[in-house]
């Protein structure tokens, strides 16, 4: 939803910075970005927008090409980073959980247990294998872009390694007793 053309919605809660326009008089009246946080400096400012009584309209038909991190390990530290700044976001009471929140710990719990528990029934494989199922359906959608086929086959691949590296660092900050702000 975040980096994709959103056809759905026309006012959303939280936006990345990457893709996010606000007038500077509105952000002089409501402060600007807390360099203190990072990743998340995007989200505690989409909160304070919407404390201020002002929305956040997504545009469709806006476009930003982003480059993206130049290797793995950099870009699962990037996705830790912010599941490890969302969660410190929410204990500073800057931000408020939600489901979306829980969601990536709930799958990273899910997938520890099903170490033991993929054993006792299907049932307990079913969700896994629905959810593999959805993102190589989603992954191969890039293939009517004639996007290189060899990245597209990992594409599933990195994409359950990042869910699971965001909940992780969602549970690092959770347990985490004193924030560190974390290298851009």
């Amino acid at each position: 939803e975040r980096y994709t053309k959103n056809n759905k919605k026309d006012i959303v809660d939280d936006w990345p910075m990457v893709n996010l326009i606000v007038e500077k008089r509105f952000l002089n009246q409501i402060g600007n970005l807390d360099d203190s946080i990072w990743p998340g400096e995007d989200t505690e400012l989409c909160c304070r927008i919407q404390k201020n009584n002002q929305s956040i309209k997504y545009i469709k038909d806006a476009f930003v090409y982003h480059h993206r991190r130049g290797s793995i390990i950099n870009h699962l530290r990037q996705i830790f980073n912010y599941g490890y700044n969302r969660t410190h976001l929410i204990k500073t009471k800057k931000i408020k959980m939600d489901i979306k929140s829980i969601i990536p710990i709930i799958f990273l719990l899910y997938n520890l247990l099903l170490i033991k528990l993929h054993t006792l029934s299907i049932i307990f494989i079913l969700p896994i294998i629905i959810y593999l199922l959805i993102i190589v359906l989603e992954s191969l959608k890039f293939l009517k872009n004639k996007s290189n086929v060899f990245k597209i086959m990992f594409l599933p691949l990195l994409t359950y390694f990042s869910h699971l590296t965001y909940g992780f660092g969602e549970i690092m900050g959770l347990i985490q007793k004193k924030y560190k702000l974390q290298k851009r």
